[in-house]
């Protein structure tokens, strides 16, 4: 924001770099201080809401705020810290519908599905699944026909919890 008070497309093109960076860091550096690094980064791309150029590039700000959402919530996953995983998550699945993002929506659904099957909630991780399947591929739809659960087998069908209609 060097005395404009905006962003342009490259810079939020340059924070974008920089998740990706923290992503292949991931192995490298360990869980505690990339989980840090990203929160903070998070935190510098929430600052800069409503100072792009134009709208494009707010939406990018968006996708690159939610995708450290995400990350954010698979970092707590992985450490083991759930709660604040499953936060993180629903943190991006709002960010992915308000910027219209349905890969991002697709992607932090299918960790959700992870999480949940961690959790032995099976009909969540379930749910999760198939409706990043149906974010990822819109034409795919999904259903299921059989559930099976210790005590009962019941015949259920659900749509899409995300409407990006």
């Amino acid at each position: 924001m060097a005395g404009t008070g905006t962003i342009s497309m490259r810079g939020a093109q340059s924070l974008r770099a920089i998740v990706t960076a923290y992503r292949s860091l991931d192995d490298e550096i360990g869980l505690a201080p990339l989980r840090a690094g990203v929160v903070s980064h998070l935190r510098v791309v929430e600052g800069l809401r409503g100072a792009g150029k134009t709208e494009a590039v707010e939406r990018e700000l968006g996708r690159v705020a939610g995708e450290l959402e995400q990350l954010s919530g698979w970092l707590a996953h992985d450490c083991g810290d759930r709660r604040a995983a499953r936060t993180c998550y629903r943190k991006a699945l709002v960010t992915a519908r308000r910027v219209g993002d349905r890969t991002l929506a697709a992607y932090t659904l299918a960790w959700m599905s992870v999480l949940e099957g961690d959790l032995r909630r099976q009909y969540a991780a379930c749910t999760s699944s198939g409706t990043s399947c149906s974010m990822a591929n819109p034409s795919f739809g999904y259903s299921i026909t059989r559930w099976r659960s210790p005590t009962s087998m019941s015949r259920t069908s659900f749509s899409s919890p995300m409407d990006f209609r």
